[in-house]
């Protein structure tokens, strides 16, 4: 179908990039080609409210159909009154 094609050629593939190139279970190969590197940002530099907003900017939405950004996700339990906090995932469809 080329409306599919024409959508998913103008994708960036951030967290494939590498497929096919490096060894899908070997971490030090996987730091080599910089992997981690946004996570070391996030936990050496940036606030919650900074990680938040980057993931705003990027776009990042949930991949279950509905489509709902990840950052109005992840603002909603940053703001919640409470001395507990629960994040419900289903990792099954690939939500970041």
């Amino acid at each position: 179908d080329r409306q599919v094609a024409d959508f998913l050629d103008k994708q960036k593939h951030i967290a494939t990039e590498y497929c096919g190139f490096i060894d899908p279970v070997d971490l030090d190969e996987y730091v080599e080609n910089d992997g981690f590197n946004a996570l070391k940002k996030c936990v050496n530099e940036l606030s919650p409210e900074q990680i938040i907003a980057e993931v705003g900017q990027a776009g990042l939405r949930g991949r279950g159909g509905a489509g709902y950004p990840t950052h109005l996700k992840w603002s909603a339990v940053r703001d919640r009154k409470s001395a507990k906090k629960y994040v419900v995932c289903n990792g099954d469809e690939g939500d970041p």
